[in-house]
Protein backbone atom coordinates (compact mmCIF):
# COMPACT_ATOMS: atom_id res chain seq x y z
CA UNK A 1 0.00 0.00 0.00
CA UNK A 2 0.67 3.71 -0.35
CA UNK A 3 0.42 4.44 3.17
CA UNK A 4 3.24 2.06 3.83
CA UNK A 5 5.63 3.74 1.09
CA UNK A 6 5.05 6.85 2.58
CA UNK A 7 5.69 5.30 6.29
CA UNK A 8 8.80 4.27 5.34
CA UNK A 9 9.83 7.07 3.35
CA UNK A 10 9.27 9.25 6.44
CA UNK A 11 11.04 6.94 8.17
CA UNK A 12 13.62 7.57 6.14
CA UNK A 13 13.62 11.09 5.84
CA UNK A 14 13.93 11.61 9.89
CA UNK A 15 16.86 8.86 9.91
CA UNK A 16 18.05 11.42 6.74
CA UNK A 17 17.98 14.19 8.65
CA UNK A 18 19.73 13.16 11.68
CA UNK A 19 22.94 12.39 9.72
CA UNK A 20 22.89 15.51 8.01
CA UNK A 21 22.98 17.48 11.14
CA UNK A 22 25.12 15.69 12.61
CA UNK A 23 27.71 15.87 9.32
CA UNK A 24 26.74 19.58 9.64
CA UNK A 25 27.74 19.65 12.65
CA UNK A 26 31.01 17.84 12.42
CA UNK A 27 31.86 20.25 9.35
CA UNK A 28 31.54 22.97 11.66
CA UNK A 29 33.87 21.60 14.59
CA UNK A 30 37.24 22.20 12.40
CA UNK A 31 36.17 25.72 11.44
CA UNK A 32 35.37 26.38 14.67
CA UNK A 33 38.56 24.96 16.04
CA UNK A 34 40.42 27.06 13.50
CA UNK A 35 39.07 30.47 15.11
CA UNK A 36 39.70 29.41 18.27
CA UNK A 37 43.69 28.75 17.57
CA UNK A 38 43.21 32.07 15.95
CA UNK A 39 41.91 33.52 19.01
CA UNK A 40 44.81 32.28 20.73
CA UNK A 41 47.68 33.21 18.13
CA UNK A 42 45.93 36.78 18.71
CA UNK A 43 46.40 36.50 22.48
CA UNK A 44 49.48 35.04 22.54
CA UNK A 45 51.05 37.97 19.96
CA UNK A 46 49.91 40.65 21.89
CA UNK A 47 51.74 38.93 24.38
CA UNK A 48 54.90 39.01 22.72
CA UNK A 49 54.25 42.67 21.42
CA UNK A 50 53.89 44.13 24.98
CA UNK A 51 56.85 42.39 25.76
CA UNK A 52 58.48 44.46 22.52
CA UNK A 53 57.33 47.39 23.61
CA UNK A 54 59.12 47.47 26.98
CA UNK A 55 62.24 45.90 24.91
CA UNK A 56 62.39 49.05 22.79
CA UNK A 57 62.08 51.36 25.64
CA UNK A 58 65.13 49.33 27.65
CA UNK A 59 66.62 50.23 24.63
CA UNK A 60 65.78 53.85 24.38
CA UNK A 61 66.78 53.98 27.88
CA UNK A 62 70.05 52.61 27.22
CA UNK A 63 70.74 54.70 24.27
CA UNK A 64 70.19 58.25 26.53
CA UNK A 65 72.95 57.04 29.01
CA UNK A 66 75.27 55.96 26.34
CA UNK A 67 74.74 59.79 25.17
CA UNK A 68 74.93 61.03 28.99
CA UNK A 69 78.08 59.36 29.31
CA UNK A 70 79.52 60.81 26.41
CA UNK A 71 78.43 64.00 27.10
CA UNK A 72 80.36 63.79 30.27
CA UNK A 73 83.24 62.42 28.73
CA UNK A 74 82.99 65.43 26.46
CA UNK A 75 82.50 67.83 29.59
CA UNK A 76 85.52 66.09 31.02
CA UNK A 77 88.02 66.85 28.13
CA UNK A 78 86.91 70.47 27.90
CA UNK A 79 87.76 70.91 31.48
CA UNK A 80 91.44 70.04 31.15
CA UNK A 81 91.58 71.94 28.25
CA UNK A 82 90.83 75.05 30.41
CA UNK A 83 93.71 74.45 32.53
CA UNK A 84 95.77 74.37 29.22
CA UNK A 85 94.79 77.65 28.03
CA UNK A 86 96.45 81.40 28.39
CA UNK A 87 93.61 83.41 26.51
CA UNK A 88 90.48 84.62 28.99
CA UNK A 89 88.50 84.51 25.34
CA UNK A 90 89.16 80.78 25.06
CA UNK A 91 88.53 80.21 28.72
CA UNK A 92 85.26 81.58 28.08
CA UNK A 93 84.26 79.63 25.02
CA UNK A 94 85.32 76.60 26.59
CA UNK A 95 83.11 77.20 29.72
CA UNK A 96 80.27 78.15 27.19
CA UNK A 97 80.61 74.37 25.72
CA UNK A 98 80.79 72.98 29.28
CA UNK A 99 77.70 75.08 30.40
CA UNK A 100 76.03 73.75 27.18
CA UNK A 101 76.87 70.36 27.87
CA UNK A 102 76.19 70.26 31.03
CA UNK A 103 72.15 72.11 30.26
CA UNK A 104 72.18 68.54 27.66
CA UNK A 105 73.32 66.46 30.44
CA UNK A 106 70.42 67.93 32.45
CA UNK A 107 67.56 67.16 29.45
CA UNK A 108 68.95 63.80 28.48
CA UNK A 109 68.74 63.05 32.37
CA UNK A 110 65.13 64.14 32.44
CA UNK A 111 64.44 62.09 29.40
CA UNK A 112 65.51 58.73 31.08
CA UNK A 113 63.67 59.87 33.55
CA UNK A 114 60.63 59.68 32.26
CA UNK A 115 61.68 56.21 29.95
CA UNK A 116 61.93 54.42 33.38
CA UNK A 117 58.70 55.83 34.45
CA UNK A 118 57.42 54.83 31.25
CA UNK A 119 58.99 51.32 31.57
CA UNK A 120 57.54 50.95 35.26
CA UNK A 121 54.24 51.59 34.17
CA UNK A 122 54.49 49.13 31.04
CA UNK A 123 55.91 46.58 33.02
CA UNK A 124 53.38 46.93 35.54
CA UNK A 125 50.06 46.73 32.07
CA UNK A 126 52.07 44.31 30.83
CA UNK A 127 52.37 41.77 33.37
CA UNK A 128 48.07 42.28 34.30
CA UNK A 129 47.71 41.59 30.62
CA UNK A 130 49.92 38.64 30.06
CA UNK A 131 48.27 37.08 33.39
CA UNK A 132 44.37 37.84 31.77
CA UNK A 133 45.27 36.80 28.37
CA UNK A 134 47.09 33.42 29.35
CA UNK A 135 43.95 32.63 31.25
CA UNK A 136 42.09 33.51 28.09
CA UNK A 137 44.36 30.93 26.63
CA UNK A 138 43.73 28.24 29.10
CA UNK A 139 39.40 29.00 28.51
CA UNK A 140 40.10 28.57 24.57
CA UNK A 141 42.64 25.44 24.58
CA UNK A 142 40.11 23.76 26.78
CA UNK A 143 37.03 24.84 24.29
CA UNK A 144 39.36 23.34 21.88
CA UNK A 145 39.45 20.02 24.31
CA UNK A 146 35.87 19.89 24.32
CA UNK A 147 35.44 20.19 20.61
CA UNK A 148 37.79 17.20 19.82
CA UNK A 149 35.90 15.29 21.99
CA UNK A 150 32.32 16.52 20.18
CA UNK A 151 34.28 15.54 16.90
CA UNK A 152 34.81 11.65 18.42
CA UNK A 153 31.11 11.76 19.67
CA UNK A 154 29.60 12.70 16.58
CA UNK A 155 31.71 10.33 14.54
CA UNK A 156 30.13 7.91 16.90
CA UNK A 157 26.64 9.35 16.07
CA UNK A 158 27.08 9.33 12.58
CA UNK A 159 28.57 5.55 11.95
CA UNK A 160 25.31 4.73 13.53
CA UNK A 161 23.09 7.80 11.98
CA UNK A 162 25.06 5.76 8.61
CA UNK A 163 23.58 2.28 9.77
CA UNK A 164 20.09 3.56 10.15
CA UNK A 165 19.46 5.26 7.06
CA UNK A 166 20.78 2.54 5.37
CA UNK A 167 18.44 -0.15 7.23
CA UNK A 168 15.77 2.73 6.09
CA UNK A 169 16.48 2.55 2.55
CA UNK A 170 16.32 -0.89 2.21
CA UNK A 171 13.03 -1.05 3.32
CA UNK A 172 12.39 0.77 0.29
CA UNK A 173 11.67 -0.42 -3.37
CA UNK A 174 14.46 1.03 -6.23
CA UNK A 175 11.64 3.77 -7.64
CA UNK A 176 10.66 5.18 -4.43
CA UNK A 177 14.32 5.60 -3.28
CA UNK A 178 14.98 6.96 -6.54
CA UNK A 179 12.29 9.99 -6.08
CA UNK A 180 12.78 10.47 -2.74
CA UNK A 181 16.45 11.35 -3.28
CA UNK A 182 15.70 13.47 -6.51
CA UNK A 183 13.45 15.32 -4.33
CA UNK A 184 15.98 15.38 -1.57
CA UNK A 185 18.01 17.19 -4.65
CA UNK A 186 15.88 19.69 -5.41
CA UNK A 187 14.03 21.34 -2.80
CA UNK A 188 17.28 21.53 -0.90
CA UNK A 189 16.14 21.21 3.33
CA UNK A 190 13.54 18.95 4.60
CA UNK A 191 11.08 17.99 4.83
CA UNK A 192 10.71 16.62 1.51
CA UNK A 193 7.41 14.45 2.32
CA UNK A 194 4.58 16.55 3.24
CA UNK A 195 0.61 15.98 3.50
CA UNK A 196 -1.90 18.33 1.26
CA UNK A 197 -4.21 20.23 3.70
CA UNK A 198 -6.99 22.20 2.14
CA UNK A 199 -5.59 21.77 -1.20
CA UNK A 200 -2.08 23.12 -0.71
CA UNK A 201 1.16 21.74 -0.28
CA UNK A 202 1.92 22.04 3.12
CA UNK A 203 5.74 22.58 2.23
CA UNK A 204 5.52 25.18 -0.01
CA UNK A 205 1.76 26.69 1.09
CA UNK A 206 0.86 26.64 -2.51
CA UNK A 207 -2.77 25.22 -3.59
CA UNK A 208 -2.46 22.52 -5.93
CA UNK A 209 -4.70 21.51 -8.57
CA UNK A 210 -7.60 19.16 -7.85
CA UNK A 211 -6.04 16.23 -10.08
CA UNK A 212 -2.93 15.97 -7.70
CA UNK A 213 -5.12 15.48 -4.97
CA UNK A 214 -7.13 12.62 -7.06
CA UNK A 215 -4.05 11.30 -7.88
CA UNK A 216 -2.82 11.07 -3.94
CA UNK A 217 -5.50 9.08 -3.20
CA UNK A 218 -4.86 6.48 -6.20
CA UNK A 219 -3.05 3.56 -4.85
CA UNK A 220 0.73 2.58 -5.79
CA UNK A 221 1.87 5.94 -7.52
CA UNK A 222 3.70 8.63 -5.37
CA UNK A 223 2.59 12.46 -6.72
CA UNK A 224 5.05 15.55 -6.25
CA UNK A 225 3.89 19.61 -5.37
CA UNK A 226 3.85 21.02 -8.85
CA UNK A 227 5.19 24.12 -7.27
CA UNK A 228 8.18 22.67 -4.74
CA UNK A 229 8.79 19.19 -6.07
CA UNK A 230 8.49 17.77 -2.25
CA UNK A 231 6.17 14.33 -2.11
CA UNK A 232 2.63 14.90 -0.96
CA UNK A 233 0.34 12.22 0.83
CA UNK A 234 -3.06 12.92 2.11
CA UNK A 235 -3.27 14.35 5.70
Amino acid sequence: MLDAVIQKLMALQECDARRDNIQSQLERIPIEIARTEQKISQEKEAIEAAKKTILELEVRRKDIDIEIKQAEEQTGRYKNQQLQVKKNEEYQALQHEINDMGLKISDLEDSEIGIMLEIDEATDLAKKEEEERNQSIKELKTLISKREQHREEFQSELESADSAVKSATAELDEESLRVFQYVKMKAKRPPFIVPLEDQKCTGCYLRVPNEVKTDILKAGKLVRCINCGRILYSA
